[in-house]
């Protein structure tokens, strides 16, 4: 009921232009509710009479007096009520019908026409003299509102202070950007020197910003040199501010400076305070800050030690250690810089601890200078690259001798438990005038498989340069990498499990430097694990990774040497595709050797694959062991090699001649083969068995006339009485 009687009821009066609720007796907003005191609603009404100190007042406090009722409608904004002086636009402005409210009292302005003003801004001047007696205030002005022109005296007042307060207050400087930025000072207040107590290493400074505002700290000595690391800024996501620590290198006066940009603007940062420290009684050494970045704090990060050392000073030492505690799900590497921001190999080494439950990260500077102990994180789920966190300054300008360089390792390396026997304690390796490849040699759990790439200075990885293997007799991995020229390279050793069906992952990665390549350069076929594990050995081609090929050869020859157990086949692929009948493995009695011959039929790039498996195994496929890249160039007389069947290489046969498996009709033939072991060999053609000649282990020859059908040789062995196929020949 009281609702009503103090509200018009609906449809009783004209809407208002600002749609408040009008009053039930005069029919104006009733929205607006005073709630200053007595003396203060009589300053209001008498508004007629005010001159600028009282115009100044309402601009600055008589605003907070008006609030909004429960429920109010009204669009209007408390800002637009006679706040003349505290911010006026530029050009003219139309002023309509402002009111205010209070119960039954009403106050009206309502000008019909344009009021043409001059930009103006109000200015908070605030002055704390140090002492008592007389004093005088200068005011400064210049015209625009940029950093051209200088500022003249425009105002002087004087200022008699008769009682000094118990605790005098001071201000710290303030650029035209604290403002701008909206920043806000939280502590120290009313100072603008801070005093460094015995047990205080450094000063704190707190201030509340926009989110879209960043700072940055600086500390100067009174010459207005930079203090290294002497300043840490960052946000307190706890404290909803930023913090900004400095920490003063020795006794005396100190400025430290805070500078504001926005976060979108790349530019660079702006002025925004300034306090001074007096520090009396700085720790020996001073306390110091690492360089932190934004990433530092968001991933939760946490330097366990040093603490307090931003700059790590190597006295008696060659190396340093710092730790970092980081949450579960993220990960950290690092990097090693002189002080031309240049990274030195060898010169970090970073792993998770499990044991310990923090990351070791680990620093040798290889000479006397300054260095940069830059430690990266992100998530461990992140797609993205690893970005700053922490840096540390490594002062080795009175390093007694270079350290021996650190493994250049990831965290897969120490998960893994892979342990490097040689080279030790270095992760660069210079090749002696003799040496045409380094060896590092590796210690693995049995789970654990191994791959090498080696990588020039350009990132671009060499083909056929590695050659890395399990090494039986021995238990260890032999990892062989062969640069192609002089320069620098990088050996880069991978890993995963063998229960892994995925990718292998870098592990460790050691520096060649090569400065006597013989050419041509030493390469590598690529191989496989039953390579090494039946002992074969290359005998031709002798330190390449290619097959030779002959302008006027029909075929390419590679020759391996294997146990008397182990059988070989092969094939070759062009484009990814095998070639039929274009490969053929046998085996050569009198060099004791096993031939692989490989007939292509396009110029171009080939793949010569060889398989292995044991003779007794029966019921086991081969295994790829090792393959060899062709590059034919011309091929005078194309071939096909016959049909060779399991038996041919389980029994070691060799054919002398014919090579070719295809035959010409009615041709005369001379047919000369070794077929150890057999009890009895025969011929077939056209389909019909021709009498056995006597037969010499492991002789066979005979010349025959070729009919017009395939050509097949046969043996019988004494664990089977039927003949079995080993050679076939097509008849064209």
């Amino acid at each position: 009921m009281d609702q009503l009687q103090e509200f018009a009821a609906p449809g009783t009066c004209k809407e208002l232009d600002c749609g408040g609720r009008p009053c039930a007796k005069c029919r104006k907003c009733r929205d607006w509710h005073f709630s200053g005191d007595q003396y203060q609603w009589n300053s209001v009404r008498n508004w007629e009479n005010w001159k600028k100190v009282d115009e100044g007042r309402w601009g600055c406090e008589g605003l907070e007096l008006f609030t909004k009722r429960d429920g109010a409608t009204c669009r209007g904004a408390v800002s637009s009520f006679f706040c003349v002086d505290r911010a006026l636009l530029d050009g003219s402005i139309n002023i309509v019908d402002r009111v205010l409210l209070e119960h039954e009292m009403i106050i009206r302005w309502f000008i019909s026409y344009q009021i043409i003003i001059v930009k103006k801004q109000l200015y908070y001047c605030y002055f704390a003299p140090a002492n008592i007696g007389d004093h005088k205030i200068t005011i400064y002005a210049k015209h625009g509102n940029t950093d051209v022109g200088s500022f003249s005296a425009v105002l002087d007042l004087k200022l008699k202070i008769k009682q000094m307060p118990q605790e005098p207050i001071s201000y710290p400087k303030y650029w035209k950007c604290f403002y701008d930025f909206r920043l806000k000072l939280l502590s120290p207040l009313n100072t603008h020197i801070i005093n460094l107590n015995k047990n205080e290493k450094y000063a704190q400074i707190l201030i509340q910003a926009p989110s879209d505002i960043q700072l940055m700290g600086q500390i100067q000595n009174q010459s207005e040199e930079n203090i290294l690391c002497g300043e840490q800024v960052y946000y307190d996501r706890e404290r909803k501010c930023w913090t900004c620590n400095f920490a003063p290198n020795k006794n005396g006066i100190f400025n430290a400076l805070i500078h504001a940009k926005r976060t979108s603007d790349p530019g660079s940062y702006t002025s925004a305070i300034q306090f001074k420290i007096n520090a009396t009684q700085v720790p020996s050494p001073p306390f110091s800050f690492p360089t932190t970045w934004h990433n530092f704090y968001d991933l939760d990060l946490k330097i366990l030690y040093p603490v307090g050392r931003g700059i790590i000073v190597l006295r008696n030492k060659t190396s340093c250690e710092i730790r970092i505690k980081t949450p579960d799900d993220v990960g950290l590497v690092s990097q090693l810089q002189n002080d031309n921001d240049e990274e030195i190999f060898g010169g970090n080494e970073t792993y998770y601890d499990d044991k310990s439950g923090f990351w070791r990260c680990k620093f040798a500077p290889n000479e006397n200078r300054m260095f940069n102990a830059l430690i990266l994180a992100k998530r461990k789920s992140d797609s993205k690259l690893f970005s700053s966190a922490v840096m540390f300054k490594i002062d080795a300008t009175e390093l007694s001798a270079p350290s021996s360089s650190l493994l250049k390792t990831t965290q897969l390396f120490h998960d893994l438990n892979l342990e490097v026997l040689s080279p030790v304690g270095n992760s660069k390796i210079t090749l002696s005038e003799s040496s045409s490849f380094a060896e590092i040699c590796l210690k693995t759990p049995d789970y654990v498989e191994l791959l090498g790439q080696l990588r020039d200075a350009d990132d671009k990885e060499i083909l056929y340069a590695e050659e890395v293997y399990y090494d039986r007799h021995k238990n260890i991995w032999r990892c062989k990498f062969a640069p192609n020229q002089n320069g620098l390279f990088n050996a880069i050793i991978m890993a995963k499990k063998k229960t892994n069906s995925g990718l292998y992952s870098s592990a460790v990665t050691f520096q060649i430097e090569a400065n006597h390549i013989r050419l041509p350069p030493l390469t590598f076929p690529k191989t496989w694990a039953p390579f090494y594990d039946f002992d074969l050995k290359i005998i031709a081609p002798h330190s390449r990774s290619t097959a030779v090929w002959s302008k006027n050869a029909s075929y390419a020859e590679i020759l391996i040497q294997a146990p008397d157990d182990i059988r070989l086949s092969c094939r070759i692929e062009y484009e990814g595709t095998p070639i039929e009948n274009g490969a053929l493995a046998q085996y050569d009695h009198e060099k004791q050797l096993w031939q692989l011959l490989f007939a292509p039929e396009h110029t171009g790039e080939h793949q010569l694959y060889i398989f292995a498996k044991r003779i007794d195994d029966k019921n086991v496929s081969a295994k790829s062991a090792v393959m060899f890249p062709l590059n034919v160039t011309k091929i005078s007389k194309p071939m096909k090699f016959p049909v060779v069947y399991a038996q041919f290489e389980t029994s070691k046969c060799q054919i002398h001649t014919p090579l070719d498996g295809r035959l010409k009709k009615g041709s005369t033939v001379d047919f000369h083969c070794n077929i150890p072991g057999a009890v009895s060999v025969k011929f077939t053609i056209d389909a019909k068995t021709l009498k056995p000649e006597e037969y010499v282990d492991p002789i066979v020859q005979r010349q025959l006339t070729v009919g017009s059908e395939e050509v097949t040789i046969c043996a019988k062995y004494d664990q089977n009485p039927h003949y079995t196929i080993l050679i076939k020949y097509f008849v064209e």
